[in-house]
C-alpha cells in the first residue's frame, strides 16, 4: 500500500533539499523523524513536514502505525523562480531569483500479508464473475484486396 504527501512551492532550492534527503534515504521512518528534527537546517524542517503528513495520512487515512512504514520515494523536483530585482548604479537593475521546490513522498508498508491477503480477496472475486460470463468468439474478417488493371 502506498501512501503519498505533496508539498509544492516550497520556498527553497532544489540543492539544498536534496543534500539533506540524501542523508535520510534508506531508513525507517522513525529514524528520519528523529534525523530531521536533529539537523539543523531550514530545508531539513520543510522535508518533516511532508514527512509528518505522509505519517498523519497514512494513519488517518489506513490506519498503519508508524512504525510498519518505510521510506518508498522521496522526490524533489524543481519548481517556478520568483524573479525580483536588486537596484544597483546608474538607473540598472541585477536580477534575483528565488528559487522554488516541489517535494514528493512515497511511504510503503513493511507488512506484505495484509497486501496479499486483500489481493487474494479481490483475485476470487474476479474468478467467480469470469465463470458466470460466456465466452464469445468473433470469426475474424477477411478483407478482399482488388487490384485495379494497369494498362
Amino acid at each position: 500500500m502506498e501512501i503519498i504527501a505533496k508539498q509544492s512551492y516550497v520556498r527553497g532550492s532544489v540543492q539544498k533539499l536534496t543534500e539533506v534527503s540524501r542523508v535520510i534515504k534508506h531508513m525507517k521512518v522513525t529514524a528520519m523523524r528523529t534525523q530531521l528534527s536533529q539537523m539543523n537546517k531550514d530545508a531539513a524542517r520543510r522535508i518533516l513536514e511532508t514527512l509528518n503528513q505522509a505519517v498523519a495520512n497514512a494513519q488517518h487515512n489506513y490506519g498503519i502505525s508508524e512504525d510498519k512504514l518505510m521510506l518508498k520515494e522521496l522526490l524533489i523536483l524543481r519548481g517556478p523562480h520568483y524573479k525580483r530585482m536588486r537596484p544597483v548604479s546608474r538607473g540598472q537593475g541585477h536580477a534575483i531569483l528565488k528559487r522554488t521546490s516541489h517535494i514528493s513522498i512515497t511511504l510503503s508498508s513493511i507488512e506484505p500479508k495484509v497486501e496479499k491477503a486483500v489481493e487474494e480477496k479481490v483475485e476470487q472475486k474476479s474468478e467467480s464473475t469470469t465463470e458466470t460470463k460466456k465466452t464469445v468468439t468473433k470469426k475474424p474478417t477477411v478483407k478482399k484486396v482488388v487490384k485495379a488493371k494497369t494498362e
